[in-house]
């Protein structure tokens, strides 16, 4: 089938991602691999807008909440952490290879930000990460939604919550936009001045992947909420269309090419 097609291009970028996501996930400990090392001026910026993204499709809100960091936050640059393997949150389908060329479309196109791997989901483990990765001195705080916030404050995963949450927040503070239905967050005593609030246009603010995965599938209008590549890309891969037998040829193809880059 047309979907399971791989251009040169994407086969060229991918076998790149294969291998570097190999090389991160063998690293000891948490790592985060960057793609493309950027030039020693950008590593020597001294305040970053740190953006995990572990959402599956690329949307407008998440590059308007770029654009404010880097517009009105007082950030300098940008880093975008494609999660290797998710604390809590399925793929919904996307393959990795998939999820990484949509980033690239919908965030990296104006060379405002830098893109990296991240071996691992916990909040906690990237802040770890992260303090091997920038120069002693150098600020930078987590870009993330409420919804993403409330997850955070209450983890799945962590055998010690409490501990681990007065870790993270004494390693990274956060910048974080108000999502419908998630107004309010209780925050544990301490903790306020390690979290900034912000406000997205209200357009915006409605614009979730989720809704974006059932437009699609319910035949409703969804490409307003991505940016046209994005939206092209999509199209074309026959991602989301809730027909699995449409995307499963491509799926395979990528999980091929994902053993061949990584020498399985």
């Amino acid at each position: 089938m047309e979907h399971a097609e791989l251009s040169p291009q994407e086969i060229s970028l991918f076998m790149e991602l294969g291998r570097a996501a190999k090389a991160c996930l063998q690293a000891e400990g948490a790592c985060i691999e960057l793609l493309g090392q950027p030039g020693a001026e950008m590593l020597e910026c001294s305040t970053w807008a740190v953006m995990p993204a572990f959402f599956i499709s690329r949307t407008l809100d998440h590059r308007e909440m770029l654009n404010w960091a880097l517009t009105r936050g007082g950030f300098h640059k940008a880093l975008v952490l494609l999660d290797l393997r998710h604390a809590d949150k399925a793929t919904h389908q996307a393959h990795l290879l998939d999820r990484y060329a949509m980033v690239r479309l919908a965030l990296l196109q104006d060379n405002t930000a830098t893109l990296a791997l991240a071996s691992r989901g916990r909040f906690l483990d990237k802040a770890q990460a992260l303090a091997g990765l920038f120069p002693e001195g150098t600020s930078w705080s987590f870009l993330v939604g409420m919804d993403t916030l409330a997850r955070v404050l209450e983890p799945k995963f962590d055998q010690e919550p409490s501990r681990d949450i007065q870790d993270l927040f004494s390693r990274a503070s956060f910048l974080v936009f108000e999502r419908p239905g998630w107004s309010h967050v209780s925050l544990p005593e301490g903790l306020q001045g390690r979290i900034r609030l912000a406000r997205l246009p209200e357009p915006l603010r409605e614009i979730s992947s989720s809704n974006i995965r059932m437009a699609r599938q319910l035949g409703l209008p969804w490409k307003h909420q991505v940016t046209p590549q994005v939206a092209e890309f999509i199209e074309r891969t026959g991602l989301y269309l809730g027909t699995p037998d449409i995307y499963e040829p491509r799926r395979k193809a990528l999980e091929r090419l994902m053993e061949e880059a990584q020498g399985g």
